[in-house]
């Protein structure tokens, strides 16, 4: 197929048209952010966009100085870029949204938060917050009021939880679990208590004498056992 000359410049500065213009593709819902928001979108769509590389995490922190301000419009800019943070480690992303701002693919997305330790779980997830129980769909509609009434744009968003970097547990090997039953019984049993059998009363008495003289021979020693002074003064 031959192309005649115009049409080859046609086709050339069209497509040198489309490597030199900005990225400015408005995302769903773009008109319902006000004025300075509007601006500061295309300003940060254009900065993550650019050539620059810049590290996932510091696009995140980016998106979220942007999105959560503190005041009523906080919703409405996650809703717009698509992304809002959840209680619980969590965040919750709309890749349709959020693909248009940051321009990378589902895979890469998937990947980068892969990479930072996050899982993707149901909505309907539920975790326990102190003594109540919650469920991601009702923290992001929370966040979001406008998915409230909008199931079909609610089931686009998903949810990702950072998955908690536990240790692997350290198992004892039996060999060190191994304790001799004479150890164990020297260690945590009472000694079996000698029992003193006499042969007869007469050698039963004399033992109890002998203690008794043994008890009177040290009991004064002590002067806590001293009776008190006063019982001794003239009255």
């Amino acid at each position: 197929m031959k192309f005649s000359s115009l049409t080859f410049r046609i086709f050339s500065m069209t497509s040198s048209n489309l490597n030199t213009q900005p990225f400015d593709l408005k995302p769903k819902y773009f008109d319902s952010l006000n004025d300075e928001d509007q601006q500061t979108y295309q300003h940060l769509q254009a900065k993550l966009t650019s050539k620059s590389s810049y590290r996932f995490p510091d696009i995140l922190d980016m998106i979220q100085n942007f999105c959560v301000q503190g005041n009523a419009n906080d919703g409405t800019r996650m809703l717009v870029c698509g992304i809002c943070w959840l209680p619980n480690s969590a965040i919750s992303i709309n890749l349709r949204q959020f693909r248009l701002l940051i321009d990378k693919c589902k895979s890469s997305v998937s990947s980068h938060l892969k990479k930072l330790g996050y899982a993707q779980v149901p909505i309907t997830t539920t975790y326990t917050f102190g003594m109540m129980t919650c469920d991601y769909s009702s923290d992001l509609i929370m966040r979001i009021p406008f998915l409230k009434n909008n199931a079909g744009d609610l089931r686009d968003w998903q949810i990702f939880q950072l998955s908690p970097s536990t240790p692997e547990p350290h198992c004892l090997l039996l060999e060190d679990m191994k304790i001799k039953v004479e150890d164990f019984q020297k260690a945590f049993l009472s000694p079996t208590p000698q029992i003193i059998t006499a042969t007869s009363p007469e050698e039963a008495k004399v033992r109890i004498d002998r203690f008794d003289e043994q008890a009177d021979s040290f009991f004064f020693d002590d002067p806590f056992c001293l009776p008190p002074a006063f019982i001794f003064q003239e009255i």
